[in-house]
């Protein structure tokens, strides 16, 4: 019989948002995911409950979500159950990327449409249901990298953390355009 590791939540884990150090950003960045390795949007309806009972006081997550207008995407916060993550749609969990030179390079991926990497202070965000403009990061990309498309596709990728059912968060990339 297989036993099942505990949950683990920030609190546990060193250098990350806690419940205490709870904040809201308007769009993922790199020094974000740095702070905090997972990042999902904000819906009182859906999320309050759930961010309360990680540990946020309930008035510190009032004030902190007032900060923001909504006539655009909602803010993000941060997910504070770390291990394994919990079955939540849209999350933007921290990875490594690998091209095939072996450069490694920091980013994010928000399944199953989604990734992003950050080099030279941009974040290169691909989109597989847009092949075209995917085409057009992919030349910007390789041209910060001086290289060309084929050469930094096709990547892996790879998180520290699990999923809601204990899987990895690793893949291959290859070319969708």
């Amino acid at each position: 019989m297989t036993r099942t590791p505990p949950v683990r939540f920030a609190t546990e884990i060193d250098g990350v948002i806690t419940a205490a150090t709870f904040e809201m950003i308007e769009t993922v960045s790199r020094e974000a995911l740095e702070r905090h390795p997972v990042w999902t949007p904000y819906d009182p309806a859906t999320d309050r409950h759930r961010v309360i009972d990680a540990g946020v006081d309930a008035e510190a997550l009032d004030r902190e979500f007032g900060r923001y207008e909504f006539c655009g995407l909602q803010p993000l916060y941060p997910v504070l159950q770390l291990d394994p993550l919990p079955a939540l749609p849209h999350m933007i969990v921290a990875a490594r990327f690998e091209d095939p030179r072996g450069e490694s390079l920091s980013g994010y991926v928000l399944d199953p449409h989604s990734f992003g990497i950050f080099v030279a202070g941009r974040d290169f965000c691909f989109n597989r249901t847009l092949p075209a403009l995917a085409a057009r990061i992919a030349s910007a990309l390789a041209s910060t990298l001086d290289s060309e498309p084929d050469r930094i596709f096709p990547m892996r990728y790879r998180s520290e953390l699990r999923r809601h059912d204990g899987r990895e968060i690793a893949g291959d990339l290859a070319a969708f355009w």
